[in-house]
């Protein structure tokens, strides 16, 4: 595809040799992807002259379908390696719609230059020439007969010194592009290439794998590593490496593609450093599909190596664990996962399917059984339709009974069982249990804090929530669900400026985030913008028509809004609509009494609640801490209420 031969390239202060195949800056190595060498390479090949995307692509390559986005991904790379941003100087010139060129002068160096220039540079050569004309000054001063001798010798070693000195030279350039000593990293969603790119099977591959390398580092105590919820937003979008590692907070970012042809599967992968974007290690493997675990097994040795790190034998054992040795039932496994952080109804349903199809094809595929876990409790705790939250609470237990069974160090399967204890079982303390456990073997799992902060909110330690869900969204600083739970405890702690700056911060991202939307909306209330909250809340309630659970949440927050703003035929529209709900009673009460008082007709909120909570065993965190209940708490009937109902006092703010 290119020249051949020992030709070295020159341009401003830096050197690109072909035979080692290096790029340097003032003798310094500095590190490019091949392909991204290749690309240089290619446009200085071609003397300034314009060089089509089309061309480029083909040269790059051959025998491969790509995007034109991993040829924009090279450019990018050649750029920063060169410096054109932060040093102003302009090398390659973008021709809309056609291609690139090569603007900067470019000296070819002779072919003798060219061997010696390989070990020692410019400096280095005329360094060499002076010690070895001082050598030959030294020799002449020699008697006749002895001078002949010194000659000879001089001139038969000065080839072996020199290349002496360019291994050690270069073994030193090698050795600078030694790793980084990094805290955190994240592991973006490997994109399929080629054919394969067209084919959703191998979408879900690159995730798996992707999943795969996060679970594998996850066991690590040195390095923080970005979870799956927060990566899969990437999946099927172009992006800068390095912007994506700034947004996520991280020291470095692994990003790859993965190619299926046949029965053979290409995984390319590098590491890069976010603060400069350079690359701290790239390679490429060529398997079996069979192999891909051998690939997931190199690249995680290799990435701890280029991050420093300096793993226990615990942890070496962790993260050369394989979940599974079959192939088929790994793949099922990711497209089960694929769907399962989708988080909707029919992204649930399928999950389940996939996980099971996993189990079928492996038995003891313990991660497979803890994804089913939690896929059915999830279920259940949004009573989606597709199962009854009691069959789907059942199943999920049974899932995680069987992953702890295969593997008692599975995390996942207790943060499925705490799901289960908290909201089918009402055993807080049970779900606590669960959650401790995940957090000891997995104490960087986003999930299992931020889960761990809804039971301790629902027991009203919300200063202890707020420490969970704070260290969550540290884990995960980008997540729309951690970012709104967040926004709701501040708001339950009456802390309603940091409340409405967390949920306006998830609003940016995502603009109609129902969690945070209806954070938002009585936040806004107690800040006594009742306008606004009211046409948030208006807005929120049309959005979420037919969506049974949520609309009615998005009800009921409307109708307080209309009570407290004195809107009382509006107020009362909202509870004529509540009554006709095909809610559970309990619900339907409890909504009717917090309109109630708003309303301040405190006497008919206390009836209903009263003939309600005949199902409860513990007090709804609403009636306990929420401050749309404070006037109803101010009444002595109140405490009376709790004893009754709950045999206990109403739970303390800020406990």
């Amino acid at each position: 595809m290119f020249r051949q031969g020992g030709r070295v390239y020159e341009f401003g202060p830096f050197r690109l040799d072909l035979a080692e195949k290096a790029l340097s800056k003032d003798g310094e190595f500095v590190a490019l992807t091949p392909k991204a060498f290749d690309t240089l390479l290619i446009l200085i090949e071609k003397g300034g002259r314009l060089v089509e995307k089309e061309e480029l692509m083909k040269q790059l390559w051959p025998d491969t379908f790509v995007e034109e986005s991993s040829l924009s991904q090279n450019i990018y790379l050649v750029r920063k390696a060169l410096g054109e941003e932060s040093q102003g100087a302009r090398y390659i010139e973008t021709v809309p719609r056609r291609g690139y060129r090569f603007t900067f002068p470019v000296r070819e160096v002779s072919d003798v230059d060219a061997t010696m220039a390989r070990g020692f540079g410019a400096s280095a050569l005329i360094e060499r020439d002076e010690a070895l004309a001082g050598t030959l000054t030294l020799a002449s001063n020699l008697p006749s007969p002895r001078r002949r001798i010194s000659r000879t010798l001089i001139f038969a070693l000065a080839p072996a010194g020199a290349l002496l000195a360019i291994w050690l030279i270069w073994g030193a350039t090698r050795r600078s592009v030694a790793g980084i000593e990094a805290k955190s990293i994240a592991v973006l969603p490997f994109k399929a290439l080629g054919a394969s790119a067209v084919d959703a099977s191998d979408a879900q591959l690159g995730l798996g794998i992707t999943d795969a390398m996060i679970s594998r580092f996850s066991g690590v105590r040195q390095v923080t590593v970005r979870p799956t919820s927060a990566i899969f937003r990437y999946a099927g979008q172009s992006y800068d490496p390095s912007e994506v590692g700034r947004e996520l907070d991280v020291d470095a970012v692994l990003e790859g593609t993965v190619q299926r042809v046949g029965d053979r599967v290409r995984v390319t992968v590098q590491l890069i450093d976010v603060q400069n974007g350079q690359p701290l290690w790239s390679d490429r493997f060529d398997e079996k599909f069979t192999g891909v675990f051998a690939v997931q097994d190199a690249i995680s040795e290799q990435v701890a190596q280029a991050l420093k790190l300096k793993l226990t034998a615990d942890e070496r054992r962790h993260l050369a664990r394989r979940p599974t040795e079959n192939p088929e039932a790994y793949q099922a496994y990711a497209r089960g996962l694929f769907f399962w952080n989708k988080r909707t109804e029919d992204g649930l349903s399928r999950s389940i399917e996939y996980f099971n199809e996993a189990i079928a094809k492996d038995p003891h595929y313990a991660l497979a059984w803890a994804g089913m876990a939690d896929a059915y409790a999830v279920t259940g705790y949004l009573r989606y339709k597709f199962m009854p939250a009691g069959a789907a609470y059942r199943k999920a237990e049974e899932a995680a009974m069987n992953a702890l069974e295969i593997d008692r160090a599975m995390a996942e399967a207790h943060t499925a069982l705490s799901v289960v204890r908290a909201y089918r079982d009402s055993d807080l303390p049970g779900a606590e249990k669960e959650i401790k456990k995940a957090l000891a073997l997995k104490e960087n799992s986003a999930t299992a804090h931020q889960r761990y902060s809804i039971y301790l909110r629902d027991q009203g330690r919300l200063n202890e929530a707020l420490v969970e869900i704070q260290r969550a969204s540290e884990l995960d600083p980008l997540s729309l669900t951690i970012g709104s739970n967040l926004a709701y405890i501040h708001y339950l702690r009456r802390d309603y400026d940091r409340a409405a700056n967390c949920a306006q911060k998830v609003l940016e991202t995502e603009p109609d985030y129902f969690q945070s939307l209806i954070a938002l909306g009585p936040t806004l209330q107690q800040q006594r913008k009742y306008k606004e909250a009211i046409s948030l809340l208006e807005k929120v309630k049309e959005q979420q028509k037919g969506k049974a659970g949520v609309y009615y949440n998005a009800l009921e927050a409307l109708g307080h809004a209309y009570a407290v703003a004195g809107q009382r035929a509006a107020a009362e529209r909202v509870i004529a609509e509540l009554k006709a709900c095909p809610e559970d009673k309990d619900e339907t009460t409890y909504r009717q009494a917090l309109i109630r008082a708003g309303l301040g007709e405190l006497d008919k909120a206390f009836a209903l609640l009263e003939t309600n909570s005949e199902s409860w065993t513990l007090p709804p965190v609403g009636l306990s801490l929420d401050p749309r209940f404070d006037n109803l708490r101010a009444d002595p009937r109140y405490e009376a209420l709790m004893k009754k109902k709950f045999g206990q006092l109403a739970l303390g703010i800020g406990q």
